[in-house]
């Protein structure tokens, strides 16, 4: 049984006051599927996004993807 905003669930997790009649901003999968979503990414697009990108540059071989991402240097941390 779920709790309300005034009552605790049974597990122990406290519910916040957040109400959900407020809109949640969305935006479009950064995959470049089309769907919207709350987050980068809708659940299980970032494979997806990867796997575009390993056919698009490395013709399809993730070995080849493997190999150069192991041989290139991390980028720089951003600015704060």
């Amino acid at each position: 049984m779920r709790g309300t905003a005034a009552t605790p669930r049974r597990d122990g997790c406290s519910i916040n006051s957040w109400s959900r009649a407020e809109e949640v901003p969305t935006r479009d999968c950064a995959c470049g599927c089309g769907e919207s979503t709350t987050h980068d990414f809708v659940p299980d697009h970032e494979l997806r996004a990867i796997q575009a990108r390993v056919r698009e540059h490395f013709g399809g071989s993730v070995l080849s993807f493997i190999t150069w991402l192991d041989n290139e240097p991390p980028p720089a941390a951003p600015a704060a």
